[in-house]
């Protein structure tokens, strides 16, 4: 499936955003540098990909997904990864 700017549900590892995530050691990444790292996009892409990714994440490694306290959403920003 087409997801926007040449992107597929195909084209990602879960495990490039856990990596991305945890190498910035709590920094904030938007979703235009998760996109650039993970996927290899360039310049701004509007899509929910990062987002969906994201969710996945939290559905499998956080105890409450409702709740996550790993996988954080930073307002206005983008996600960080606290241990």
């Amino acid at each position: 499936m087409r997801i926007g700017a040449g992107l597929t549900t195909g084209d990602h590892d879960p495990e490039g955003t856990l990596l991305a995530l945890v190498r910035r050691q709590g920094a904030v990444a938007s979703r235009v540098e998760l996109l650039k790292e993970v996927w290899g996009t360039t310049g701004e892409v509007l899509t929910r990909t990062v987002d969906s990714h994201m969710a996945e994440l939290r559905r499998k490694l956080e105890p409450d997904s409702a709740e996550p306290r790993h996988f954080l959403t930073v307002w206005k920003a983008g996600y960080r990864f606290r241990p």
